[in-house]
């Protein structure tokens, strides 16, 4: 398969960005649709770089550091149409008021170059541990206060806090690496820190806010923004001072309603059209414990759950998925995974993505290269020397719809066979007869394929170019709810 790359790569297609919509939420079915009505769905990866200069290389290609021109062509090609692009704190607010507009300006044209091969982004807080202080990442350093708590990592090693590099203010790599990564969620001055942002302590939750609604200012009319994802995998808070914290929905209810709500009302001041993105707690592995979305049910149609699935601390993928459905109907809005593993290929990870199929979720991969290597960093496509992962490449480049246009009931991809199947109903709302389905011909149906779609006659099919199939049905005898399913064998 090493051919499949050379030379690498042309460009596919281009976007027309006249085309292409804001995407918002049908509340009625749960899921993100364009202006038309279609349903839309996203397979991708997750570009977060960590420390200094919080942006990848984008003028040309390395296998650890870029997302450039090469970058977008080889996901264009694979299919995979979404990032998760880290909107770091530190890069955009460095100094407490004082916003890098230059670091903002290139976040801007990056997303903007990255729509032009047909790829969305996510706009991501991203944080781990919360801040390089407590070995992890996160937030600029004049928003860490921790208050009264023992000294880092206290209670982790005994009482004795960690010395600090006085180069760099920040704990050693020799200290750090002590303990994995995760297990410094439970220092005492690591969840007073996150508690303070909670409590808007020093007005830490007003500042966090104003960064969000300067990232607003600056991509509100940007149609290639899938929305705005306000933190990663927060933390419960301050769970020394109050244990129950630790409890499935109890933080949910205590101190991320609040906080995402504050955050909302910020972003509403300069974009009222994108979706945001919000996540519970980790380990919430029943039913989360929101009682809205942020801002409230008159947001429901522009709120997005984000949700991530990892073993542990989930149990199993079918009950995430189960669980995480339920959520999003209760909650009147949609949801989307935004990470899980792909590092690897493995059982799980395609019991991941079939999962995903049936509940007809979007989804971005833990990532795509490690960039700054602080925390959970990974590398999926490309290995060390340039050449592509080819085993995961193939695995990530799924035939799947892109768009349909109506309901969607049923899709199904088999790995090993690449058979496909998908079946939808037309929906009274949705003003589009197209379906968009991305297949990759070369790795999946090498010697052809055969595809049926009915009914007959009353609904065609065509490939306006490689690795797009398209299905249009005629609008004059198909009224709502009849039933359009497509089937792809390989040859």
């Amino acid at each position: 398969m090493a051919s499949f790359w050379l030379p690498l790569l042309p460009v596919l297609l281009a976007i027309s960005v006249e085309s292409v919509d804001i995407l918002q939420v049908d509340v009625n079915r749960n899921r993100v649709v364009d202006a038309s009505d279609r349903e839309r769905y996203f397979h991708g990866v997750n570009v977060v770089v960590k420390g200094p200069p919080w942006i990848p290389i984008v003028d040309k290609f390395d296998p650890d550091w870029s997302f450039s021109k090469e970058d977008m062509q080889a996901l264009q090609k694979l299919g995979l149409n979404g990032i998760r692009l880290g909107m770091m704190w530190p890069g955009v607010e460095p100094q407490r008021g004082q916003y890098n507009e230059t670091y903002l300006t290139m976040m801007k044209d990056l997303v903007d170059m990255a729509g032009q091969y047909g790829i969305y982004s996510l706009l991501d807080c991203h944080q781990d541990v919360l801040s390089e202080k407590f070995c992890g990442e996160g937030v600029p350093d004049w928003a860490v206060y921790t208050g009264n708590a023992p000294g880092f990592p206290f209670p982790l090693g005994g009482a004795a806090p960690y010395d600090y590099d006085p180069k760099t203010g920040y704990p050693k790599p020799e200290d750090c690496a002590k303990f994995d990564w995760t297990s410094y969620q439970f220092s005492a001055a690591t969840s007073a820190a996150y508690q303070s942002i909670y409590n808007n302590t020093n007005g830490l939750l007003t500042s966090m806010a104003e960064f969000w609604g300067k990232v607003a200012s600056t991509f509100s009319d940007n149609k290639f923004v899938l929305g705005y994802e306000i933190i990663n995998e927060p933390w419960a808070g301050d769970i020394f001072a109050d244990p129950t914290l630790l409890l499935p929905t109890v933080a949910d209810k205590k101190n991320l309603a609040n906080a995402y709500d504050v955050v909302n009302h910020e972003i509403r001041k300069y974009d009222d059209q994108h979706c945001v993105y919000f996540e519970g707690v980790t380990w919430g592995y029943l039913s989360d414990g929101f009682e809205e979305v942020p801002g409230g049910t008159a947001y429901c149609n522009r709120s997005v759950l984000s949700y991530h699935f990892y073993e542990p601390p989930q149990f199993t993928v079918e009950e995430q998925f189960s669980e995480r459905a339920k959520d999003t109907k209760r909650l009147g809005c949609a949801s989307f995974l935004t990470e899980f593993g792909i590092g690897s290929v493995s059982d799980l990870m395609f019991a991941t993505m079939n999962e995903a199929d049936r509940y007809f979720q979007s989804w971005l991969g833990w990532e795509y290269k490690p960039y700054v290597c602080i925390t959970g960093c990974g590398r999926s496509l490309w290995y060390p020397n340039g050449t592509m992962n080819m085993p995961v490449a193939k695995a990530l480049s799924r035939t799947y719809a892109q768009a349909i246009a109506g309901n969607g009931v049923e899709m199904t991809f088999n790995h090993i066979t690449s058979e496909f199947k998908l079946h939808y109903k037309i929906y009274e709302s949705c003003t589009s007869n197209l379906t968009e389905i991305y297949m990759n011909e070369e790795l999946h149906y090498p010697r052809g394929y055969t595809a049926t779609v009915t009914p007959k006659d009353i609904v065609t099919w065509h490939t306006p170019h490689d690795n797009m199939f398209h299905v249009e049905h005629d609008t004059t005898k198909l009224k709502p709810g009849a039933s359009i399913t497509v089937h792809i064998v390989s040859r």
